[in-house]
């Protein structure tokens, strides 16, 4: 991956970290395995990368403004394990050790974080690579921001969401709006799933298109449930649309670097399989 800056899905790493890895405990028994998995799969990124490059967001685990706008929003999500959530903290730490800027916003998901940097930072001719597997991300995917699959290690191209979703990326959050997100609790229309969310897209490019053209739709039902849940449609849009304008440092440099302070925060989780990327590290420069 060549990118001039790596966006991470902090939140996404430290959820998949926690049911991918093993679950470890350190010396005064506190779980750590999330924490060991966040650090094994976030170090070979930092050594490709660079600190100056390379930038982590985070859910700040309060209620944010689409709350506001419907309050089933992830609602019916049942609460992290508590063995995950002591981790939280940790995994912060770890990057503070390392030197690596991460953000968070307390009205705010990591998701429009991304968003926000990947459209504000960068300059016209730079490029931004976001890592992560959340398909909400999807509708950022464009000429200069790329999305990176860390689980199967590929770059996801605008061909392979047509082929899973029938749409290019810049439809995505219209499909959401016709057809919800039950992870998320996007309501969505009723009774209008994707294959057919898909099809009127094609035909009418998006959900404005599809509002202005709703008699010409060939199915009276589809046009009924269309027309008596727009609402629900508008609002889904609002939900599912990540925000750009949330304020990012410009010009943000990475948090101070102590390499001692690195190796110390590793051998006090024992975490002693990950020391060698210290020297790796040294050897690139990244940790200068």
């Amino acid at each position: 991956m060549s990118a001039t800056y790596m966006l991470i899905d902090g939140s996404g790493f430290i959820h998949r970290a926690f049911h991918a890895f093993p679950p470890l405990t350190d010396a005064q028994n506190r779980p750590v395995g999330a924490l060991y998995g966040f650090a094994r799969l976030l170090l070979p990124l930092l050594l490709q990368t660079g600190r100056n490059a390379l930038h982590v967001f985070f859910d700040a685990g309060k209620q944010t403004f689409r709350h506001k706008l419907y309050p089933a929003y992830k609602a019916h999500r049942a609460a992290a394990d508590a063995d995950l959530v002591v981790q939280f903290p940790l995994v912060r730490q770890f990057c503070t050790a390392f030197g690596i800027s991460y953000y968070e916003h307390p009205d705010f998901e990591a998701d429009d974080l991304i968003a926000s940097f990947a459209v504000q930072v960068p300059a016209p001719q730079q490029t931004c690579t976001i890592v992560s597997v959340d398909k909400d991300l999807l509708q950022l995917l464009s000429e200069r921001i790329a999305v990176y699959d860390p689980m199967k290690k590929a770059f996801v191209t605008p061909e392979q969401v047509m082929a899973k979703y029938g749409i290019y990326p810049e439809c995505m959050v219209d499909l959401q709006a016709l057809v919800g997100d039950q992870s998320d609790g996007i309501p969505g229309v009723p009774g209008i799933g994707q294959k057919t969310a898909a099809r009127l897209l094609q035909a009418y490019h998006s959900l404005d298109g599809i509002y202005a053209q709703l008699a010409d739709i060939s199915s009276k039902n589809i046009q009924e449930k269309l027309s008596a849940y727009k609402d629900l449609a508008l609002l889904s849009r609002q939900l599912a649309t990540l925000r750009h304008d949330v304020p990012i440092p410009r010009n943000s440099i990475p948090r101070p670097f102590d390499q001692d302070q690195a190796r110390d925060f590793l051998e006090t989780f024992s975490f002693h399989s990950l020391t060698p990327f210290l020297d790796r590290l040294a050897r690139k420069g990244v940790a200068a």
